[in-house]
């Protein structure tokens, strides 16, 4: 009989490797799979965020806006400064250095605080009939220290009231001891009416008890 063949080492060790080769391919494509459908898995389990409406604003009355309320505060302050009342102490009365005018001043606090703004209505009337002037084209009133060489440090505005009267805003007298009062007004001459032009000075003695 002949002999049998004895099997091949090289054969075994090449069978075995593809067997490896083959088991840690299965292997790796297994793990994928695991992996993918675990990951699947937890994003079906997560809630979407709901979408949110806004909800939308309640029927009612419009509220006005900061800058709108704060505008109409300013221009309410404005227009109740502009008509401040004088104070009760009598007025400061000069007549015109040409005696055609006569003046008469209310101070909206006599005597005003030292360093502190106040208002002075100025009524300007005929000296001989004693019947405001109406129809003036300019009036000022400026104040001084004559001590001191120096005057106020703002720059008063004066508009008219009507019935000759005048409103300056922005009067400061920053200092005690004595002050005068410059004050003038004038008209042009028109076809009906002749010019006119006067001025006055007005001592005043601002205490140091109106200092704040």
């Amino acid at each position: 009989m002949p002999a049998a063949r004895k099997p091949s080492y090289d054969l075994v060790i090449v069978a075995s490797a593809r067997l490896i080769r083959t088991l840690w391919f299965a292997t790796l494509l297994f793990a994928t799979l695991l992996f993918a459908t675990t990951t699947c898995g937890r994003e079906s389990e997560t809630p979407s965020p709901a979408l949110s409406t806004p909800a939308s604003p309640a029927a009612g009355p419009a509220s006005a806006s900061p800058n709108v309320a704060n505008a109409a505060n300013a221009t309410a302050t404005t227009e109740a400064a502009s008509t401040a009342r004088p104070s009760a102490a009598p007025p400061l009365l000069a007549r015109g250095r040409r005696g055609l005018l006569a003046f008469s001043l209310h101070l909206s606090e006599n005597p005003p605080p030292v360093g502190g703004l106040f208002q002075v209505v100025t009524t300007v009337r005929d000296n001989r009939s004693g019947e405001p002037v109406t129809d003036l084209d300019q009036f000022s009133l400026d104040a001084t220290m004559p001590a001191h060489g120096h005057g106020m440090v703002t720059d008063p505005e004066h508009r008219p009231l009507g019935g000759g009267s005048w409103l300056s805003r922005g009067m400061k007298l920053h200092m005690h001891g004595e002050w005068v009062f410059h004050v003038s007004a004038s008209r042009r001459q028109t076809a009906t009416r002749p010019a006119i032009e006067d001025s006055a000075l007005l001592r005043f003695d601002q205490p140091v008890e109106g200092a704040r």
